[in-house]
């Protein structure tokens, strides 16, 4: 008898597929007087997998490219069987574009090519590369985006210091919260929301860092422009209208004769 949790490495949900197989398996418990003898595929496929782990261990190196198998998924991250050793692809090397949940891009029993990125020799922790073998989106990003062009986006992430923006699949840009209003901005949160569509203007791109500003308050005019913009010319004031000539002859004094009132002779 071989307990249905000692017949595969993984949980196995149909047991009619291994009927008529012949396997090699363990004695894990034998009771001549109740007849009853108890086997293990699994600690047979577990010894095979150390034997070809410690083999694998010693055949990887960094940078090498590997074919394996998404063997688990967790909120951090994917799990890849290289062939006896698992690798981790951490969730920020999935996809070029932010990722909330590894699932959304691999299915676990998904075969993926990943590259070695790192190797721990006290843990035997290995790091995979998946996004990287991928053409990134920053190669062309200056071309499409250079500065002082207009695009739209979808705001993803909300820091202190600002809103970051993805433009497209793996193209993200952050636009400092300075750079959010013609106001002042306590909070990011005031004024735009994740997952809201927004049009901002392209400040600087650089594509080896993987790097972009962008600014949507100059998408428009400062308040006062615009104020000055829906008022029109300002009116003249009144000291710069000039004053009408006088028509008739000038009083206090002028062009009469008054010395005479007082014994003058002008």
């Amino acid at each position: 008898f071989i307990p249905v949790s000692q017949i595969d490495l993984y949980r196995v949900d149909d047991m009619a597929q291994f009927v008529d197989q012949k396997w090699t398996c363990v004695i894990t418990e034998a009771n001549p007087e109740r007849r009853n003898l108890v086997l293990s595929r699994r600690a047979v496929l577990e010894r095979e997998r150390e034997r070809a782990r410690e083999e694998l261990l010693d055949s990887l190196r960094t940078g090498q490219i590997r074919e394996g198998v998404v063997s688990k998924l967790m909120d951090f991250g994917a799990f890849v069987d290289l062939g006896g050793v698992d690798g981790l692809i951490h969730v920020s090397q999935v996809a070029w574009s932010r990722v909330k949940h590894p699932g959304d891009v691999l299915k676990e029993g998904q075969q993926v090519k990943v590259r070695v990125d790192r190797i721990d020799p006290e843990t035997g922790k290995i790091s995979l590369a998946y996004r990287d073998l991928m053409e990134s989106p920053w190669t062309t990003a200056a071309q499409k985006f250079p500065p002082q062009s207009v695009a739209a986006g979808i705001v993803t992430k909300l820091m202190d210091f600002g809103a970051f923006v993805e433009l497209e699949p793996g193209i993200e840009g952050l636009v400092h919260i300075s750079e959010l209003s013609h106001k002042r901005v306590f909070r990011c949160s005031d004024v735009v929301k994740e997952g809201q569509e927004v049009e901002v203007m392209v400040i600087s791109v650089d594509p080896e860092a993987q790097r972009m500003s962008l600014s949507m308050k100059q998408m428009s005019a400062p308040p006062e422009t615009a104020k000055k913009a829906d008022e029109g010319p300002a009116e003249p004031s009144q000291s710069s209208k000039k004053r009408a000539k006088p028509t008739g002859p000038l009083k206090g004094g002028l062009g009469r004769k008054t010395g005479d009132r007082f014994g003058l002779k002008w």
